[in-house]
């Protein structure tokens, strides 16, 4: 399958990349494509945010794997990247008439999620996420309200472990630990390329 990937550089994404680039056919758009060159894919280069490179990223795509986000201290554009590399994206796909599903990751705390948190959990949002916690939130809504099918998922904090497929799925999550590791994101991600098990839903991932 052809799959467009927004974020393929580092995190989630670029372990997305890793784990198929040799199963399917990547695009990938990229302001450093050069971080890409260990694997065979083809790379736009440019931002999410230039209509054009969004354009040539996802002409004739079967799926579209999004993984934007900002950090911590992020300012001006960067502060709002998901929200508005989204919302182009979805611009794009509405002109050129196309619907490939979207595989979009968002973060634990979106949306009703808060309410599951751990005092904690939510100490760490309120305190210093909420700026980027508020534009995933803008971004899911962008997505629900598309008409394009979607698969959403919000994982815990991202560590640096191994692609062990040993993962909890669902609306809410019990008896999980609150991280998950940035490969099993990845690999979620993958399994659900074909997979109609959580068409246009969102769902919580942890380990």
């Amino acid at each position: 399958m052809k799959l467009a990937v927004f974020g393929g550089t580092r995190g989630v994404g670029r372990a997305f990349v890793e784990q198929t680039y040799d199963k399917h056919q990547l695009v990938c758009l990229a302001r450093s494509p050069e971080k890409l060159q260990d694997f065979q894919v083809k790379t736009i280069t440019g931002s999410v945010l230039d209509k054009q490179a969004v354009r040539e990223t996802v002409d004739g795509v079967d799926a579209v794997v999004i993984s934007l986000g900002a950090t911590i201290g992020a300012k001006g554009d960067d502060l709002t990247v998901c929200s508005q590399g989204t919302r182009l994206i979805l611009d794009v796909l509405k002109e050129l008439g196309q619907k490939p599903k979207l595989l979009v990751v968002t973060s634990l705390g979106c949306g009703d999620s808060y309410s599951t948190m751990s005092l904690v959990g939510k100490m760490m949002v309120w305190f210093f996420l909420s700026s980027l916690i508020k534009d995933k939130d803008i971004q899911e809504d962008l997505v629900v309200k598309s008409g394009i099918p979607y698969t959403i998922v919000r994982p815990g904090g991202l560590s640096d472990g191994e692609a062990t497929g040993q993962y909890k799925i669902g609306k809410s999550v019990q008896d999980a630990s609150n991280r998950v590791s940035r490969k099993n994101v990845a690999h979620f991600l993958a399994t659900q390329i074909q997979s109609n098990e959580y068409l246009n839903q969102t769902v919580v991932q942890l380990e």
